[in-house]
C-alpha cells in the first residue's frame, strides 16, 4: 500500500484468558473492494483514515457502529495491486520471499 502511514487496515487484536492460559488472536476487518480490487476480489481490507485513528482506537467513547462507519475502502489512488507466488498460502513458509513481485504493478487508471 502506498503511503502507509497516512492509513492503516483496521484490526481488531484481542486477549483471552482462561485460567492461567492465555490466547492472543486477531482478525483484520473487511469491507466491499474498490474498482482496482473488486479485479481479484469482492471484498477487501477495511481501511481507516489518519484523521480518525483516535476514534477508531476509542473503544470507551465511540459506540461500535460509528468506529465501523470509520472502517471503508481505500480510495483506489492509494493501492497497487502485486501479484506474488503461491508459497504465500502456504503456512510452511515464512519470509521476505513470499512477498516478491511476480510482474508489475497494477494501479488504478486515471478516471
Amino acid at each position: 500500500m502506498k503511503g502507509a502511514l497516512r492509513k492503516r487496515l483496521a484490526p481488531v487484536e484481542l486477549r483471552l484468558h482462561r485460567g492461567h492460559d492465555q490466547i492472543d488472536t486477531a482478525c483484520l476487518i473487511t469491507t466491499s473492494a474498490n474498482r482496482l480490487m473488486s479485479q481479484v476480489h469482492d471484498r477487501m481490507p477495511a481501511i481507516v483514515a489518519r484523521a480518525d485513528f483516535s476514534r477508531w482506537l476509542d473503544n470507551d467513547g465511540v459506540e461500535a457502529a460509528e468506529a465501523m462507519a470509520l472502517a471503508r475502502p481505500a480510495a483506489e489512488d492509494g493501492l497497487e495491486l502485486v501479484e506474488v507466488g503461491p508459497l504465500v498460502n502456504k503456512t510452511a513458509y515464512d519470509g521476505p520471499e513470499l512477498q516478491a513481485p511476480l510482474g508489475e504493478a497494477i494501479r488504478a487508471a486515471a478516471p
